[in-house]
């Protein structure tokens, strides 16, 4: 535990100048409140590092307390994050280098090689605000790599609300702004900071911290004889309090459980071991190997049997880039072009495309309509809090006009043959002065291959893309969501590696994350195949080639989305709808928070397929 002093002045401004923390007159305020920290908390075993405050700015009151705590206590380090900050205090007032939000660019360059006997250790970092935590992995993949950096605090533990109701009884939890007149100041939602809810239940990124965090890890060291190496990152434990134990899945199915010998491999050190018996064959089916870390037995609030450690390793892959094989024979197609439409069908299928507004306007299979809407390009989320953060909701909105603004050029069958039509529709997208095709492939089974190809032509100097898919709008009833990929808890790109590959079952609705301010939530990477059915298993299969992503709501994604300046908006204001908007993308911006709205950027020419098929 670092404990630090009630000090933080940042209002006041960091030059030396402006700062209370270099001027004489608050000197004895600043000693008042180190001293009495010290003096409370001396006693406490916890209490490890002294810290002298936060976002303070650096001065000479600073670099005096540093000397009276290091003469009143010796046994302690003392940190202060300004510290080395300042032009004219080069004097050594702080044992640990604390840079909050620090890139690792930016450590490479000024810390590494510069401060050889004081370690790094982020004051905060992984700014945690909403849907948000991304990159974890990345940054402690560096700390591994480099010893003198020791880790960090993320900003930070719990989202603080309260608790209010509306005027119907249903609860929701209130913040900033929430509580006065609206003419007294207030910083919104940004104390909804948290990991947890304000009732400690999850957000999705605690999985995520949980998993890179975890002191066991798992290297894949020879797929052919199924060779690992398990890391023994704890301090003071030897592996040989666990239990250690495998799950291979077969195309997303468990199919063996097994238990491994005990490990016997003391702190900071590892072993290699081997796989036996398998029985697996890789050339025609994909394979994964899961490995679980848990207690022996019950200590302390720690229950026998947790799982403290997990990972997961691809041993084999079968993503076929193809259509799935056909096992219905149906009719011979026919098409039907007009001037408003064209009909593609059978005697069991009907396909329409409307001319006029560009769309797959009726997916009809076995007298069932399968949609509502069809698919529709589509480069918009609405905003987390870290966009907000790095204003992409302005600097982006050339996106949000793009996916809202699509005039077609043409709508025309390109091929057709008793088995297939191509129907090939093509966009302009003026926001951006692109061009965009979606080729349909209607085969006699009812399967539709989709190709989206989105050729861009605007300026170099743009904002990244939030997204790249296409949105389409399914009957309620395609309640039941199945799907190969990771889960079971929300994933971005920036954020999966605690979001195994399997097969998950869930309802619409479990698929929303709530965040107590409404924003992007719910993603799934990684996809293999999705399926939307009803209760009689009707419904529609959509399969990546090779991988997707997608959400599915009862909801838009407007209704998510405040526009360019964010609202007091919450839980209460999300209102399910009588439909599913599924979003089935290529991919997804990142949701960052390295530096509050880092993300990882989409742009340019990309190519997304995938099949859309029936499923009876």
């Amino acid at each position: 535990m670092v404990d630090e002093a009630n000090i933080e002045s940042h209002g006041f401004g960091y030059d030396e100048d402006k700062t209370p923390g270099n001027k004489p007159e608050f000197a004895k305020m600043h000693h008042d409140r180190i001293y009495r920290m010290v003096e409370w908390d001396k006693n406490h075993p916890s209490v490890i590092i002294w810290s002298m405050g936060n976002e303070a700015g650096d001065g000479i009151n600073f670099v005096q307390n540093y000397h009276w705590i290091k003469n009143r206590d010796s046994s302690r380090p003392v940190q202060y994050e300004r510290a080395e900050r300042g032009e004219n205090f080069k004097e050594v007032h702080t044992d640990i280098i604390t840079w909050m939000y620090a890139s690792l660019d930016a450590i490479d360059k000024n810390y590494m090689g510069s401060y050889p006997e004081r370690p790094f250790i982020w004051c905060e970092y992984a700014h945690a605000m909403g849907n948000s935590t991304g990159n974890f992995i990345d940054l402690w993949n560096y700390i591994y790599e480099h010893e003198q950096h020791q880790g960090g605090f993320i900003w930070d533990w719990v989202d603080q609300g309260l608790v209010k109701t509306d005027s119907t009884g249903t609860e929701y939890w209130a913040y900033g702004g929430d509580f006065a007149p609206e003419i007294y100041h207030n910083d919104g939602n940004f104390v909804l900071n948290g990991l947890v809810n304000a009732d400690r239940t999850p957000h999705p990124a605690l999985f995520e911290v949980k998993d890179v965090y975890q002191n066991v890890a798992f290297e894949l060291q020879d797929t052919i004889n199924f060779e690992f190496k398990v890391i023994n990152r704890f301090f003071f434990t030897n592996l040989k309090e666990y239990d250690v134990s495998y799950e291979i899945l077969k195309n997303g199915a468990s199919i063996k459980i097994g238990k491994l010998e005990e490990f016997d491999v003391e702190a900071q050190n590892s072993a290699i071991f081997r796989l036996e018996n398998l029985d697996i064959s890789l050339d025609n089916n994909e394979y994964f190997v899961n490995f679980y870390v848990q207690t022996k037995t019950e200590e302390n609030l720690i229950p026998k049997g947790h799982i403290i450690a997990r990972q997961q390793f691809q041993l084999g892959t079968n993503q076929k880039n193809h259509l799935p094989e056909t096992t219905q024979k149906l009719d011979k197609l026919k098409v039907k072009n007009t001037s408003d439409k064209i009909t593609v069908s059978n005697k069991f299928l009907n396909v329409e495309f409307n001319r006029s507004n560009g769309t797959l306007s009726s997916y009809v299979f076995k007298g069932i309509e399968l949609i509502k809407q069809g698919p529709k390009i589509n480069f918009w989320r609405a905003p987390t809090d870290n966009d907000f953060g790095n204003q992409l909701q302005k600097r982006g909105k050339i996106w949000k006009e793009a996916s809202e603004n699509q005039k077609v050029i043409s709508v025309e069958v390109l091929n057709k043959s008793k088995e297939s039509v191509d129907v090939e529709l093509i966009y302009n997208i003026s926001a951006v002065n692109s061009t965009y095709k979606i080729l349909y492939t209607v085969y006699s089974d009812g399967s539709i291959l989709v190709a989206n190809h989105f050729e861009y032509g605007g300026e170099e100097d743009i904002a990244e893309m939030p997204r790249f898919g296409n949105n389409l709008i399914l009957p309620v009833e395609y309640d039941n969501v199945e799907w190969y990929g990771r889960g079971p808890h929300e994933n971005y790109w920036d954020r999966k590696e605690s979001a195994f590959v399997r097969i998950y079952e869930a309802k619409v609705k479990d698929l929303y994350f709530s965040y107590a301010r409404p924003q992007e939530n719910g993603n799934r990477t990684g996809n293999r195949w999705i399926k939307l059915t009803n209760e009689n298993g009707d419904g529609l299969k959509f399969q990546g080639m090779p991988l997707i992503s997608f959400s599915a709501h009862h909801n838009y994604i407007s209704d998510f989305d405040p526009g360019e300046e964010k609202q007091q908006r919450h839980t209460i204001d999300i209102k399910p709808r009588e439909l599913i908007s599924l979003n089935i993308d290529f991919k997804q911006t990142g949701v960052g928070g390295i530096i509050v709205g880092e993300h990882a950027p989409m742009r340019n020419i990309v190519l997304n397929r995938r099949v859309m098929s029936i499923v009876t």
